[in-house]
């Protein structure tokens, strides 16, 4: 399980004779820094699950995520893309994480040069361990999106982590439809895939969690620097 986690090297803090470069290798793993590679992909697309802070109220963690992290992430060097996926107020303590959210970089060249910045390090680092456990987070590169079938995307997500291909049965109801494909299971899953269903009807959404396989919630999506979707 440990090495499915975002690593940090004590709460978010980066100590004084850590580098840059030495703390990016700490929050993604070698395995990480190979996908860009191996993909070949043009654009570098990450998923995080931010986990639960210890002490803070998970109603304080989400205004600070929402009011003024959405604020403070568009300033790393290079995103081309960052959206905030929050879970809706009834899925609070049921969803196992504080926060779920999406990058996207030229490529991993960039993102790699991003997570080196100081800005990153003395900014981003420091508050981020404001409202989540960073050492209770994950992250994973999205190496393929499958578009099972095509629509809009809308103003409800449902986004199940560890799902199978045929949970695609189970959004029977109007709306996009996609298999995000990771490099790597979410914790707690053995399959690498998230179903991802967008709908604007919220007991539609409600049934899709229901009938799908793996850790699932129901999200507004929120596009704080507008990503070029795949």
């Amino acid at each position: 399980m440990r090495d499915n986690l975002w690593r940090s090297p004590a709460r978010g803090a980066v100590p004084a004779d850590h580098s840059a470069r030495r703390h990016l290798a700490d929050c993604h793993s070698a395995d990480d820094r190979r996908v860009g590679i191996v993909s070949r992909t043009v654009t570098q697309h990450r998923i995080y699950l931010g986990g639960p802070h210890p002490t803070l109220a998970a109603a304080d963690a989400h205004r600070h995520w929402h009011e003024r992290h959405s604020r403070i992430a568009p300033g790393l060097p290079r995103l081309r893309g960052y959206v905030q996926n929050r879970p809706l107020q009834e899925w609070w303590g049921v969803f196992p994480y504080t926060t779920c959210a999406e990058s996207w970089y030229g490529s991993r060249e960039a993102e790699v040069e991003s997570y080196s910045s100081a800005y990153y390090r003395d900014v981003v680092v420091v508050d981020e361990a404001r409202f989540i456990d960073r050492d209770a987070s994950w992250t994973s590169p999205v190496t393929r999106t499958e578009l099972v079938r095509p629509g809009p995307r809308t103003s409800r997500r449902v986004l199940a982590f560890g799902a199978l291909p045929e949970d695609a049965a189970a959004c029977a109801a109007p709306g996009r439809l996609e298999l995000l494909h990771l490099h790597r299971a979410p914790p707690g899953e053995s399959s690498p895939v998230i179903l991802s269903f967008w709908t604007d009807d919220a007991e539609s959404a409600r049934a899709a969690v229901a009938g799908v396989t793996g850790t699932a919630c129901v999200v507004r999506p929120v596009a704080i620097v507008e990503p070029a979707w795949e």
